[in-house]
């Protein structure tokens, strides 16, 4: 895996710029990218709001087939899966952030939508997923 990371605070916002990039390979042939621009905005002293699109794509392992087709006398192929995760796919994120600190604690909400789209897999063409979580942070 490889990533890299870019930074900017912007003043006159005030808040933060990021684009952050990640590449990874594997043994299988297995190859996918990430690419997150997010955008953090500082709406006073105590609290930020933040949020950002990701889009995430790989291709399918070297043995990744839509369908294993033995005719008589072939041999069967050694390494062969029915797992989705290593098909042909990609995910489009959308998130957002609230978190508002008062002394060592701080809340946070987090709302972000999920499409992934299976472009090779026999079961399952899409899935759209909602995810939030709700939580504290206390710092000593």
């Amino acid at each position: 895996a490889f990533g890299v990371r870019g930074l900017r605070y912007l003043e006159s916002l005030p808040g933060s710029l990021h684009l952050d990039a990640q590449l990874f390979l594997d043994s299988w042939g297995m190859v996918a990218a990430t690419l997150e621009p997010g955008l953090s905005w500082k709406l006073s002293e105590r609290s930020l709001l933040s949020g950002y699109l990701r889009y995430y794509q790989q291709n399918g392992a070297i043995f990744w087939r839509r369908q294993y087709v033995v005719r008589a006398g072939d041999l069967v192929p050694r390494w062969r899966t029915g797992d989705r995760d290593l098909s042909p796919y990609y995910t489009v994120t959308g998130g957002a952030r609230f978190e508002t600190r008062r002394g060592p604690l701080t809340g946070y909400v987090d709302a972000s939508v999920m499409d992934t789209v299976y472009s090779d897999y026999m079961f399952l063409t899409s899935r759209l997923a909602l995810v939030s979580q709700l939580g504290m942070r206390l710092e000593l």
